[in-house]
């Protein structure tokens, strides 16, 4: 006879989170009271997949009664429908919506990073809000959540971020969609982010303090624009004739941040054979003790920063100095070095045009050419 899954009831008390087992058919049952506020879930395995139902079940005896039923159901193969509360008054325990979310997440094979991310950012929310269940979120709730964040000392920005994953969970968790709670100008507003390349000096000093195998790290940032984990993923197969290739990476659980992400970057030619050179086959630049892709660029890169006394260092920096770079060269349309760059409009691309840096010897050629008619900078020798 083939394996079944066993069924199991589980509750949860008013005012807390926690799920306690108290039932499985032919197992010893613990001597408890429940209150009539009590949440009765039952948890068993369909098609390999872990299930959570929630049930209408007014008592413990009516609870345990459908935990037999359904697997006796199990048993057999049959479906028979456990009693539910209706969509409309079903009460979803929040743990539950953000346990099924981050399950649909990975089944989907989203990038186990951002998965992590969400899950953090969801627990922090969770740890927060009064509220237990989908159905008791409020706007309220959650502009009280975006004022705490702010009162946290957290840049608008980031609250942005926070608030835009909790409300995209509500959205979309695969158990009650809960939509438009948050009106236009509840949202914070976004602000413009102004490109921060490298300079030269910064690069010289960061090149000069890096190992062989760091230098060819910080080249490939440079020459390609890439995203960190667009670089943790590239394999040698990837370099094509004189360009490389962006694309998902089934076998690692990893896609590019967009559909615009799978694209071919083109490659210098001292950069191109290099990286030929630098392995045989594999990922570029995994991790040296895992084999696997590498997770801490960001802390390698500010280690050779620490060394070269360079402030601010960070990976996006080297996408925002190949783009600024790329853009004042002239030499592609903004349309080829969007697409080369990942990105699916040009409102980007508009950013990095718009950068000056004030600073450069560029501009302050520029500032000196529309002061023609004054007196010329005399040179001052020093004994």
């Amino acid at each position: 006879m083939s394996k079944f899954s066993r069924c199991s009831l589980y509750v949860r008390r008013s005012g807390s989170r926690r799920y306690e087992w108290v039932f499985t058919p032919g197992k010893p049952e613990p001597k408890t009271f429940y209150s009539m506020d009590t949440i009765f879930v039952l948890r068993y395995e369909r098609d390999g997949k872990r299930v959570w139902e929630t049930i209408d079940a007014k008592s413990y005896q009516e609870a345990k009664l459908a935990a037999m039923r359904k697997e006796i159901d199990l048993f057999t193969g049959e479906q028979t429908p456990v009693e539910k509360r209706s969509p409309a008054n079903q009460t979803v325990s929040l743990d539950i919506a953000v346990e099924q979310y981050l399950k649909e997440l990975r089944d989907n094979r989203r990038p186990e990073k951002s998965v992590k991310s969400k899950q953090t950012e969801l627990t922090e929310f969770l740890s927060f809000t009064k509220a237990r269940t989908l159905q008791e979120l409020k706007r309220a709730d959650l502009i009280t959540y975006r004022n705490h964040l702010y009162d946290e000392g957290y840049a608008p920005v980031t609250v942005l971020n926070k608030l835009m994953s909790v409300v995209t969970f509500l959205k979309k968790n695969p158990v009650v969609s809960i939509t438009r709670l948050l009106k236009a100008e509840d949202w914070p507003e976004k602000p413009e982010t102004e490109p921060n390349p490298y300079t030269d000096e910064e690069l010289r000093a960061m090149m000069e303090a890096a190992t062989p195998d760091e230098r060819l790290l910080i080249r490939f940032f440079l020459g390609t624009g890439m995203r960190d984990q667009e670089v943790a993923h590239t394999e040698l197969s990837d370099i094509k004739d004189t360009y490389i290739q962006v694309q998902p990476k089934p076998k690692y659980g990893w896609s590019p941040k967009t559909a615009a992400g799978t694209r071919q970057i083109p490659l210098g030619d001292g950069l191109l054979a290099d990286l030929r050179d630098h392995c045989s086959s594999g990922l570029l630049f995994p991790n040296p003790t895992t084999g696997r892709p590498e997770g801490h660029f960001l802390r390698i890169i500010q280690r050779i920063a620490a060394r070269a006394a360079v402030q601010g260092a960070g990976c996006h920096r080297f996408r925002d100095t190949f783009a600024t770079e790329q853009v004042r060269a002239r030499v592609l349309d903004l349309r080829d070095i969007a697409k080369i760059m990942g990105h699916e409009n040009l409102e980007m691309m508009k950013l990095y045009a718009a950068f000056i840096d004030l600073k450069s010897a560029q501009a302050r050629r520029a500032a000196n050419v529309s002061d023609r008619f004054g007196a010329k900078p005399q040179l001052v020798k020093t004994a």
